[in-house]
């Protein structure tokens, strides 16, 4: 880091800096040191990200030194630290650094990843959400919590209410994966609070195996969608929350409908157990409505109460979506599933005239068969325009060499197609013999350039 530092000092004139520490375990006072000294040069410099993963032999006199690069970083606009794994981060730390970052009242960028930093909890939110108020000029937001337990309802209020009071806010990313101490009534907060927010235009929530999430909460966060009529992109990942069903999903699709600029969705609910064909549908009625629709990523990989009419609702819904040119599918271990609902899913999915890239995930469904495999290769020779194509039919046991020749044959239709990927891993029915039938169906796309094939 003494090289580093002086190093620094030759580059007056740097306007962005990217360094990763990741895991570096002798990162010393003097090197710290050194490292502060060459960035009190850079005066224009605009952009700044340290990433500081695993350093636990970093202790709090050397974290001193961290805070005080912030403070001395006048033309700083944005800045992203990651100090994942720190044990050393607590309260009272986070407290003294919201206050440096606060300084920055010119800043447009935040990240800040504190994942598995078991010290981190409410108190240390609310300093944070001290130090974002003056913040009037932030346009983006990624903060991350993800495993921090002793974090609560309070601790993600706190929070919401200090972006909400930030109007220029343009993307929120928020990661609060694993706090199991979360429940329905912060996300209701967390909608109310997006209301307000009427410039944001990309929008993240990660919720995953948040336990004690269900319906009220993603019903109560979807509120907040209404007057979003800006948002181009929203993801929500709620995997494992095992409360939500019914009326979450309910809740969900009304928010959906009012999001008349959205071009991008990506919905994650693998292993929410409640989910089931009915509710499937709840998604597909929210979908249609989005008439500015381009791309749709869909994981509910082991829901295994969803069945064929699952398929056949979610199918009508992307039909109706004539803009869409991207759809990702995961039903990975539903059970229940079988030709009949995949064969009404990509019957439907014919209809989409201007799809350019599809992906689909079917693994460990065991029901699947070669006739599934002949009628995607019938729904390849009507969609043209297809360039990126990505299969998963692990574990399917009932597919052989016969649906093999029907999907080849479909695959060569694909005069477009650049890039493929296919996982017929644990297939027993499927030979050597049909993996060659493939192969030489790609050696005829004049275009194909990518080609990952697991078997």
């Amino acid at each position: 880091m003494d090289y580093l530092g002086e190093g620094l000092k030759r580059l007056g004139s740097l306007q962005s800096l990217n360094i990763d520490f990741n895991n570096c375990e002798n990162i010393t006072l003097k090197g710290l040191e050194s490292f502060k000294a060459g960035l009190k040069g850079l005066s224009q410099l605009k952009s700044l990200e340290i990433d500081l993963t695993g350093c636990e032999s970093i202790v709090d006199q050397e974290f001193k030194h961290i805070r005080d690069m912030i403070q001395g970083l006048n033309s700083i606009e944005s800045i992203g630290l990651s100090f994942c794994g720190w044990r050393i981060v607590e309260n009272n730390w986070l407290n003294h650094f919201s206050a440096s970052i606060a300084e920055h009242r010119m800043l447009k960028r935040l990240y800040l990843d504190f994942s598995e930093c078991p010290e981190v909890s409410n108190q240390g939110l609310q300093s944070l959400a001290e130090g974002l108020r003056n913040l009037n000029c932030l346009q983006k937001i990624s903060l991350k919590f993800r495993q921090c337990h002793q974090i609560t309802n309070r601790g993600l209020c706190v929070l919401s209410e200090a972006l909400e009071n930030i109007p220029s806010l343009q993307m929120i990313e928020l990661d609060f994966d694993s706090c199991v101490n979360i429940v329905d009534e912060g996300l209701s907060k967390l909608g109310e609070c997006l209301i307000k927010l009427d410039a944001i235009q990309t929008l993240t929530l990660i919720f995953c195996r948040c336990k004690k999430i269900g319906d009220k909460g993603l019903s109560g966060l979807s509120q907040g969608f209404k007057k979003l009529n800006s948002l181009k992109t929203l993801n929500l990942e709620f995997s494992e929350c095992e409360w939500i069903g019914s009326e979450g999903l309910q809740g969900l699709s009304e928010g959906l409908k009012g999001l008349s600029s959205l071009q991008t969705t990506g919905l994650n609910f693998c292993g929410c157990r409640k989910i089931d064909e009915e509710r499937l549908g709840y998604i597909s009625e929210g979908l249609k409505y989005l008439e500015q629709l381009r791309t749709v990523s869909l994981f509910f990989n082991e829901c295994e109460e969803i069945g064929d009419k699952g398929l056949q609702r979610l199918g009508d819904g992307l039909k109706k979506v004539k803009t869409l040119t991207a759809i990702h599918l995961n039903f990975g271990l539903c059970h229940r599933l079988t030709d009949e609902g995949f064969c009404a899913l990509t019957d439907d999915l014919r209809k989409v005239r201007s799809l350019e890239e599809i992906g689909l995930c079917f693994s460990e469904c065991h029901e699947i068969t070669d006739k599934a495999l002949r009628n995607l290769g019938e729904f390849f020779k009507r969609s043209k325009k297809l360039r990126t194509v990505g299969l998963e039919f692990f574990l399917c046991g009932k597919v052989s060499d016969t649906g093999i020749k029907s999907l080849s044959r479909g695959i060569e239709a694909l005069g477009l197609l650049q890039s493929i990927y296919l996982n017929l891993d644990w297939c027993a029915k499927v030979s050597d013999k049909g993996i060659q039938r493939l192969q030489r169906s790609f050696k005829k796309l004049l275009f194909l350039g990518e080609i990952n094939l697991v078997n």
